[in-house]
């Protein structure tokens, strides 16, 4: 299976060649980055876009901190955030 390039927290802004993710609206997976774990397997992202979206993430450290561990988990070695 090709890796994956993931677009977290679109909103509006999809990207052509990549997974479009956020909680609300039409994207291609509808989640919350705030629900765990996320759905996609160890190691399988290659790219994560994330415009405009960490600061709106994680208001409790704790929460934060699983965002953090889940991207570190999708993603594969040398992958670009």
């Amino acid at each position: 299976m090709p890796s994956l390039k993931l677009n977290l927290g679109c909103g509006a802004r999809r990207k052509e060649g990549y997974v479009n993710v956020d909680k609300y609206g039409t994207p291609d997976i509808l989640h919350d980055l705030e629900s765990f774990p996320w759905p996609w397997e160890d190691g399988s992202v290659k790219e994560v876009a994330l415009t405009h979206v960490l600061e709106h993430l994680g208001e409790r450290t704790e929460v934060f901190l699983k965002i953090m561990r889940e991207l570190y988990r999708i993603c594969e070695a040398n992958a670009e955030i």
